[in-house]
């Protein structure tokens, strides 16, 4: 009876570990995703490929709303993105906002979010060709980054 126990609760907790190992989010990984224009690149490159088509996505795709203009609203926010096992992006979210810089200001607060709502919108344009890779396998990924929105050119 003893055995059966034993073989039961090991059973259950090998489970457990493996449904925890489908949910971990990785920061580090060993194969960086491949985003649109990363095609040829060799595994070392991949990572400075991704960041620098996401900038390249940024300057193309932000739109700085005109009460941020108005109001002189600016700062840096920092977003963060899920990459999924499938190449989708989840949880796209903003990790730091800059609200609170104007949190004396009603019109320059609403103004910031405003700012941050439309960084958020330049997520919904990364398109992942392969997800990020860990002994071979996809992995879910975090990856954040600063969107500088500056009034000066």
């Amino acid at each position: 009876m003893k055995k059966i126990i034993f073989a039961c609760s090991l059973f259950f907790w090998i489970l457990g570990l493996t449904a925890q190992n489908e949910e971990i989010i990785y920061v580090r990984v060993e194969t960086f995703p491949t985003h649109q224009g990363c095609e040829d690149k060799e595994v070392t490159d991949l990572e400075s490929c991704f960041d620098q088509q996401i900038q390249r996505l940024v300057a193309e795709n932000f739109e700085f709303p005109q009460s941020a203009l108005e109001e002189g609203v600016e700062g840096t926010i920092r977003l963060s993105m899920i990459i999924e096992k499938d190449g989708t992006i989840s949880e796209a979210r903003i990790s730091q906002g800059i609200q609170e810089d104007y949190q004396d200001d009603p019109a320059r607060q609403a103004a910031a979010r405003e700012l941050e709502l439309n960084a958020l919108k330049v997520l919904e344009k990364v398109e992942v060709l392969k997800p990020a890779m860990m002994k071979g396998k996809a992995v879910r990924m975090k990856y954040s980054f600063p969107l500088h929105a500056s009034l000066k050119k």
